[in-house]
């Protein structure tokens, strides 16, 4: 069986991180398996970005749950893809650049609550918002 790929975008795991109940419940499918989960190095930018990933403990919960998952580099490619969306579609850049990153490694699924953003980009993206 082929199971599905996603992307997931910084908010949902922000939830994790902050004990949303919702994003822990998604989080255990990631766990047991159930899809593929992916997150793009722009989501690690953004973590960091946080205020609270000044403090230690918080710092290592957010390695903890990034070694859980795997990582999307930005290259060629999803640059260019980010590009154009940003130039077309008029989304913030760091959307433009996550999105790029899925396009770009045949993710077609944004797991997010952030469906203003992404729905700009189109038929593309299939944004799926867990809870």
């Amino acid at each position: 069986m082929i199971k599905k790929l996603v992307l997931i975008d910084t908010d949902i795991i922000i939830d994790l991180l902050n004990g949303v109940p919702e994003a822990i419940k998604f989080f255990s499918g990631v766990y047991k398996g159930d899809f593929l989960a992916y997150y793009s190095i722009i989501t690690e930018v953004e973590l960091f970005a946080g205020i609270s990933a000044s403090n230690s403990e918080e710092e290592r919960a957010i390695y903890d749950l990034l070694n859980a998952l795997s990582v999307i580099n930005l290259d060629q490619k999803s640059s260019k893809i980010s590009g154009e969306i940003i130039r077309s579609k008029k989304i913030p850049f760091a959307d433009s650049l996550i999105a790029g990153c899925a396009l770009a490694n045949k993710m077609n699924t944004i797991v997010t609550r952030n469906k203003k953003h992404f729905e700009k980009i189109g038929e593309m993206i299939k944004i799926e918002v867990p809870y």
